[in-house]
């Protein structure tokens, strides 16, 4: 049986290196430690990182000097213009980059950029005014929004009533002439522009509800003013 002898061996056989930060001599573990101790260690990383250097940044081609670690863009300004132009070749391979530490997404209304934080929640609007837009175009702000003009003009009793559904049910013809009034002219000037009439005015004690509305085209509709159907 052999013994072990390697306890008697002195330390002058092992190789020796020398610490980048502290200069002094150290026994490594590792043929590629640099540093004795972890302080060192963590002192080098430190070090390495104030190590500034001029990079060329891959959107506008300029120069800027930058810390190792960082971004390989100059502003956040051309990091979102490189991701929004790769975004229009392949929208579906850039839905996540890690690299910039943000999660793409692109606007459900105007299909334009936007970004957020990488580990919060996916942005569906690039703006406030493009969540308004997508807000006004459903039945409930559409409804909300006549019974509160309703509201304004002194109804006896209101309802909340969407205008397309009424304009859907007449089947987007006026109830006083008959003529068409075409869906894309909705909130023109047109005088076949469709708009929602109250039978009986709301003046004249109408009530605004679904029995009390019809589709009536915007030349009628200016005609008839404040009068009730059966007097014209």
């Amino acid at each position: 049986m052999t013994a072990d002898n390697s306890a008697f061996f002195s330390s002058d056989s092992k190789p020796f290196a020398l610490c980048l930060v502290c200069n002094n001599l150290f026994t490594p573990k590792r043929s590629s430690s640099t540093c004795c101790s972890t302080p060192c260690r963590d002192k080098y990383k430190y070090q390495l990182n104030k190590v500034e250097t001029v990079k060329q940044c891959i959107q506008c081609g300029n120069s800027f000097v930058r810390k190792q670690g960082q971004s390989k863009f100059c502003s956040s300004l051309c990091r979102n213009e490189h991701i929004a132009s790769q975004g229009k070749i392949a929208r579906e391979s850039f839905t996540s980059i890690a690299e910039a530490h943000i999660r793409v997404s692109f606007c459900v209304v105007c299909g334009g950029f936007c970004e957020a934080p990488y580990q919060g929640p996916i942005r569906k609007f690039c703006s406030k005014s493009c969540e308004n837009k997508l807000e006004r175009t459903t039945p409930r702000y559409r409804a909300k929004r006549a019974r509160r003009d309703a509201l304004k003009r002194n109804a006896l009793s209101v309802e909340s009533v969407d205008p397309i559904a009424i304009l859907n049910r007449d089947s987007w013809r006026c109830y006083l002439c008959g003529v068409h009034t075409p869906k894309e002219l909705r909130g023109t000037y047109e005088s076949n522009a469709p708009e929602v009439d109250h039978v009986v005015p709301l003046s004249k004690g109408g009530l605004h509800v679904e029995s009390n509305l019809r589709c009536a085209c915007r030349s009628c509709n200016r005609l008839k003013s404040d009068k009730i159907y059966q007097l014209i």
